[in-house]
């Protein structure tokens, strides 16, 4: 059975390939188009993104290592959002990145929620009020315009809205050259209960 979900409009418009197991049908987007929610193991998701992003990080000498104690990771949700997300995270990781340094993906349980941390050493965070402004759409720090660094100023945009659309969060801090940012996406039951559906 397919139902239609009312989340938040702030996903973005993609959609996952077909899978074996049935699909739930997602409410309106910012695009206007139909997502779906899939069963899927995001400690996969994660491994793939990593593949994606390896010929990146070889160009500057990076390092890009999985931690995760878990077989799996079950997840719920925008299967293509989500690494969307994942990918981002770690491209800007790789970005900020000092060259020959290590970029650490972490994946664990946090009670109800899977936490996700991207951490590396680099360019620093912007202070003061800047660091909120990370978030807003077309935002980019002095420190990225100084040295050059590409980018367009709506991928942590993008990340926040994806995020917010699955009832999760998505925080980060900065200690000198070290930069984390940690999400937590809900798991598949906790995040039903908040949508007020049951399967």
């Amino acid at each position: 059975m397919s139902r239609t979900l009312r989340w938040p409009r702030c996903i973005v418009g993609c959609r996952p390939a077909r899978r074996a197991h049935r699909p739930i049908s997602l409410g309106a987007n910012l695009t206007g188009a139909g997502i779906q929610a899939y069963d899927f193991d995001l400690l996969a998701s994660v491994s793939k993104v990593i593949g994606f992003c390896s010929s990146d990080a070889n160009e500057r000498h990076i390092t890009l290592t999985l931690e995760c104690g878990l077989a799996s990771v079950p997840l719920w949700g925008d299967i293509k959002g989500i690494e969307h997300c994942v990918g981002q995270l770690l491209l800007n990781a790789i970005k900020y990145s000092w060259g020959g340094s290590t970029v650490v993906i972490e994946v664990k349980k946090d009670g109800k929620f899977v936490l996700l941390t991207v951490a590396n050493s680099g360019i620093s965070l912007p202070k003061g009020e800047d660091l909120y402004k990370i978030w807003d759409f077309g935002f980019r720090g002095k420190a990225a315009k100084e040295r050059h660094v590409n980018g367009s100023g709506i991928g942590l945009y993008t990340v926040k809205k994806i995020v917010a659309a699955h009832h999760g969060s998505v925080q980060t801090s900065s200690t000198g050259a070290l930069t984390a940012f940690d999400v937590r996406f809900p798991e598949k039951g906790y995040l039903q209960s908040q949508l007020g559906l049951l399967l």
